[in-house]
């Protein structure tokens, strides 16, 4: 298996971008947010598939163990990189789980994401594909409001958010930006 760094993870990703959400979809005819992680393993060498989840969902901890049994490297938020993959609650269905990779990095009071690449299959107005969201004070909001309507804060969502990397990436770790950090500490976006 080749090393590759973030930024082509990330390219790998785009690749999807449009295609249409299918459960257990794993390539460009559909796919959905377990899909995504599986196809850009594949094509960077790693052959992995979970396919033991209903509609609903996949459990949390069922998300957990399989990255970390294929060699996926749990992270600290304040590590995190472009071509990180991110799990949390999913803002509009609180049993299910969000898988996303991280296409931008910044200063956000979400994790320091700016960016995420996600199959969009969710919510009260779903896309139904694979689309890239900006995470910058105004999307944040929108998150804040479906958690809301869960009974759930931005604080649960930050709690239950786990970052990963996959295990052909480029082991070196950027060192954390103070104003990064900053950000995930404050219940207000850092200007």
């Amino acid at each position: 298996m080749e090393t590759v760094t973030g930024e082509q993870v990330v390219q790998a990703a785009r690749k999807y971008l449009r295609v249409p959400f299918k459960l257990h979809g794993r390539d460009s005819r559909g796919m959905d947010c377990v899909g995504l992680v599986v196809a850009i393993a594949k094509q960077f060498g790693l052959d992995i598939d979970m396919t033991d989840y209903d509609s609903k969902g996949v459990a949390y901890a069922e998300v957990e163990h399989f990255l970390i049994s294929h060699g996926f490297t749990s992270i600290s938020h304040e590590y995190l990189a472009v071509g990180d993959i991110m799990t949390g609650l999913n803002p509009t269905d609180k049993k299910a789980t969000a898988i996303a990779i991280v296409s931008g990095i910044g200063v956000s009071e979400f994790a320091g994401i700016t960016r995420i690449i996600h199959c969009d299959s969710v919510g009260a107005y779903p896309r139904l594909r694979v689309v890239e969201d900006s995470m910058l004070p105004s999307d944040v909001r929108n998150i804040k409001q479906a958690l809301s309507s869960q009974g759930l804060s931005m604080s649960d969502a930050l709690q239950h958010l786990k970052s990963f990397r996959f295990p052909f990436v480029e082991v070196g770790l950027p060192c954390p930006s103070p104003d990064r950090r900053l950000a995930t500490q404050t219940s207000h976006p850092v200007l």
